[in-house]
């Protein structure tokens, strides 16, 4: 898990674009490592305090790599260059010139 957070840092602060793309791609990959370890602990032994709370503390990692891996994500593709600004136009346009009560997206 140290490793993900000094990569973050490294590709964030340098935008390494290839690093930061293996963190993206890698998340799916710790994700199912961490569902896998959580899957482990269910079938173990251990009471359940200790089941409980390495199980959250699994939760936790996976959804701090995954914070990583979003921030990661915007070297790879800079919130510059989404188009979300573009999208919300066409449909702030397509709705102003309906009449009210109709879907500018069609019968559904």
């Amino acid at each position: 898990m140290s490793r993900i957070f000094k990569d973050s840092i490294q590709a964030f602060s340098q935008e390494d674009e290839h690093l930061a793309r293996e963190i993206v791609e890698d998340e799916g990959l710790n994700n199912k490592r961490c569902d896998a370890l959580i899957e482990t602990i269910a079938r173990s032994d251990l009471s359940a305090n200790e089941a409980v709370g390495t199980a959250l503390w699994i939760r936790f990692l996976k959804r701090i790599e995954a914070h990583l891996s979003n921030i990661c994500s915007s070297v790879v593709l800079p919130v510059h260059r989404l188009d979300s600004r573009l999208k919300y136009e066409k449909r702030k346009s397509a709705y102003g010139s309906m009449e009210r009560g109709q879907d500018p997206e069609g019968d559904r």
